[in-house]
């Protein structure tokens, strides 16, 4: 993992390794289509997923503010994905 405290220097970066079936899929463009593939909604429930487990890992995330934070995060999944 690449966190500011096992690095010692300082600053903030996060770094998402995929996971096996998270991949985001690639786009009719890249094969010269003007159409965009979708992205599954099963595929922005697990980005949603790992970024809420790196910020409960990071203490940004507790309980208490987890419902609001979750819908927050997956609001913003969502709508770059459909972008």
């Amino acid at each position: 993992m690449n966190w500011p405290s096992s690095s010692g220097r300082g600053g903030f970066f996060l770094s998402i390794n995929p996971i096996k079936g998270t991949e985001m899929p690639s786009t009719a463009k890249d094969n010269g289509s003007d159409h965009e593939q979708p992205v599954p909604d099963d595929t922005i429930m697990k980005i949603t997923k790992e970024i809420a487990i790196k910020f409960i890992e990071m203490g940004r995330l507790t309980p208490t503010t987890f419902d609001q934070v979750f819908k927050s995060i997956h609001s913003t999944v969502k709508e770059t994905a459909r972008k």
